[in-house]
């Protein structure tokens, strides 16, 4: 087994007792529910540097999944603040001058830059199915353009994106 060095440790100190269970827990799956504002995110975050730090487990073998777009980028960023000890970053995201577009752009230039955040699959369930979908789909066909259509309910209706 390759051990993946990530520059931050596990740090349970801040945890409460269930939350620590749910990080140490030697169980391959695990669901954390909670309130808003209870640490569910800090939970996961401590739980995927504990998988990688002190378990050796990969990080393309991690699969963190939310439900809101906002959500799976917090959880990128607050892994990237943890790793980038230049603060650049952090500083970045709270500059209001900083416009959304340049942050997504700012996200994905740091989530590479430390190779092992950008192993990680942290997505919505809708995009972590379309990535099946899309990745299944082109395995099957012999061309290289997927076929599947998307249907997205929207308040004007019913619209599509087709993939043929």
């Amino acid at each position: 087994m390759v051990m993946t060095h990530i520059p931050i440790k596990t740090d349970l100190s801040d945890l409460n007792d269930e939350q620590r269970r749910a990080v140490t827990s030697e169980t391959r799956q695990i669901l954390v529910l909670a309130g808003a504002g209870s640490g569910k995110t800090k939970t996961l975050l401590q739980k995927i540097i504990y998988l990688i730090e002190e378990k050796g487990v990969s990080p393309s073998s991690i699969l963190a999944i939310t439900f809101t777009k906002n959500a799976a980028n917090e959880m990128i960023d607050r892994l990237i603040i943890a790793a980038d000890s230049s603060g650049k970053y952090e500083k970045s995201l709270s500059d209001k001058k900083v416009n959304a577009a340049t942050k997504d752009l700012l996200r994905l230039e740091y989530r590479n830059k430390f190779k092992w955040i950008s192993g990680l699959t942290i997505r919505t369930f809708h995009s972590f199915c379309y990535s099946v979908l899309r990745h299944h789909t082109q395995h099957r066909t012999s061309s290289t353009q997927p076929h599947h259509t998307i249907y997205r309910l929207t308040d004007n209706g019913l619209n599509y994106f087709s993939q043929k």
